[in-house]
């Protein structure tokens, strides 16, 4: 298993631009939005490829994302942030 730390690490990967799909449905029930990064994604897919060298999995969050709050200590939590100028952009890491 490879070295890991999150601050060095994988300060190359903070700023870069993910492609995400946001997407609104009008629905019998309302209007329905969904996000998902465009796969394949370069930088998700190099992000992934370190964190599994180091023995970590990767959980990308997403804005408005809901998911289990459970903390795993082989996990690194990536969160992908929308910026003023409209793109999606990875953010802060987090181990849990």
């Amino acid at each position: 298993m490879a070295k890991f730390n999150l601050d060095t690490d994988f300060n190359r990967f903070a700023g870069k631009e993910v492609e995400v799909i946001d997407t609104v449905e009008n629905t019998k029930h309302g209007r329905v939005s969904s996000m998902r990064v465009v796969e394949p994604s370069p930088v998700v897919d190099e992000l992934r490829a370190a964190l599994e060298e180091a023995g970590f999995s990767l959980r990308l969050w997403l804005p408005g994302l809901a998911g289990t709050s459970d903390h795993r200590t082989d996990r690194v939590n990536v969160h992908v942030n929308k910026d003023a100028d409209g793109k999606y952009r990875i953010g802060r890491f987090e181990i849990g």
